[in-house]
């Protein structure tokens, strides 16, 4: 059985770096992009379904993870440990003025990665502020 597991996890692995773009010819620097995206509503949608309008009250933060006042670590996903898959995820996310996270995105990172590190951004907090901010989040997954 966890031969089974270890070859549909590489399989799922090397469909989604195909549809992320691995060998892909185009000079778009996004063009086939998979990003999970998780909405407010706890949603999930592809990053052409999550396209916000610039909103003049929005700040621009960079990398937040110094900046949240709860910032909970993600699961290692069970598929992602059997292909011991690890390195960082980068996860942009949209804060409310009242410190909520209403949006998260996968940017970049190991596709089996992605998913759990969304998850740990849509349950961070911030300090409530005067506008909403965006930025991302950086999580840092290591080989068991």
């Amino acid at each position: 059985m966890p031969r089974i597991l270890l070859i549909v996890s590489l399989l799922i692995c090397a469909g989604l770096a195909c549809r992320n773009g691995a060998g892909s010819t185009t000079s778009e620097p996004n063009a086939g992009n998979n990003n999970i995206v998780a909405e407010k509503d706890g949603s999930e949608a592809g990053a052409a379904d999550s396209g916000r309008t610039g909103d003049s009250r929005t700040i621009a933060g960079g990398v937040l993870n110094d900046k949240a006042t709860q910032m909970p670590q993600p699961g290692y996903p069970p598929v992602a440990r059997a292909v011991r898959a690890a390195g960082k995820v980068v996860v942009n996310i949209e804060v409310a003025p009242d410190g909520s996270v209403v949006s998260a995105r996968a940017e970049s990172g190991h596709p089996l990665l992605r998913a759990a590190a969304v998850a740990a951004a849509r349950q961070a907090k911030f300090k409530p502020g005067p506008a909403a901010i965006s930025g991302s989040l950086e999580y840092e997954f290591t080989a068991p």
